[in-house]
């Protein structure tokens, strides 16, 4: 055996021995997580309801719990497992409820419309004065030119356009909540839109929402729906079904 894989054993079997002498160390210290249970529970009660600081609080109490029995952490295949299949299961529901081979019955369908054109162009709609990201795109049937545009930005609420995008005009600023995903018109109204803020796409830079707006004059004004409000299951709301 040469000299570097030598090396690179010792590092490995060290590592390995480290850790387990200190998962030891901390599950022989037995107060250690009732601790550290009651310091996070300490921080979500005084965390703002559906704030960044309660939503972290919450997230350390699910590991610790998980630590507590003995589930795979984050990183590993069967917590990724795990989580996808959470997350197919609706909240009041303890099973998915998707058919088998649902994935290969919708791949299916979308691969005659998966094949792009290259002679389209692209061109920059706008508003190019506004940062954060446009979640969704909805256009208004009941304009037959399809230049009547809604736009939900994550991180400058709902935007308007007339004229295909060469203007734009924001339509929430009296909303104290601003990051909007989610954007759909009623189907049997299309005077009434519906608005779910936050994002579901979590990263260093997500923006959490607080419950769905509602509009019934076609986007002019949106009013909180109380029963999404300061409650965490509507802090980010992805997509909304009429």
């Amino acid at each position: 055996m040469s000299r570097l894989s030598v090396a690179a054993f010792a590092v490995v079997a060290f590592v390995a021995i480290f850790g387990a002498f200190v998962g030891d160390m901390v599950k022989a210290d037995a107060g250690w997580d009732q601790r550290q249970q009651a310091k996070l529970e300490n921080q979500l009660r005084h965390a703002a309801p559906g704030s960044d600081k309660a939503f972290k609080a919450q997230l350390k109490l699910d590991r610790l719990q998980a630590w507590r029995e003995d589930r795979p952490q984050a990183g590993f295949p069967d917590e990724f497992a795990r989580a996808l299949h959470d997350l197919k299961v609706p909240a009041d529901r303890k099973e998915p409820e998707y058919r088998t081979g649902y994935q290969g019955v919708e791949l299916q369908k979308a691969l005659p419309f998966a094949r792009a054109d290259k002679s389209v162009v692209w061109a920059s709609r706008g508003p190019g004065n506004v940062a954060g990201r446009a979640r969704e795109i909805l256009v208004d049937p009941g304009d037959a030119t399809t230049n009547t545009w809604f736009v939900a930005s994550v991180g400058g609420g709902v935007w308007k356009t007339t004229d295909a995008g060469a203007s734009w005009r924001q339509l929430t600023d009296e909303i104290a909540n601003l990051p909007v995903s989610a954007l759909v018109q009623a189907p049997s109204n299309p005077n009434i839109l519906y608005a779910g803020t936050g994002e579901s796409f979590y990263s260093v830079d997500v923006i959490n929402g607080n419950g769905i707006l509602k509009s019934t004059d076609r986007g002019e004004t949106w009013t909180p729906l109380a029963s999404t409000l300061n409650d965490i299951r509507f802090n980010n709301v992805s997509r909304i079904l009429v």
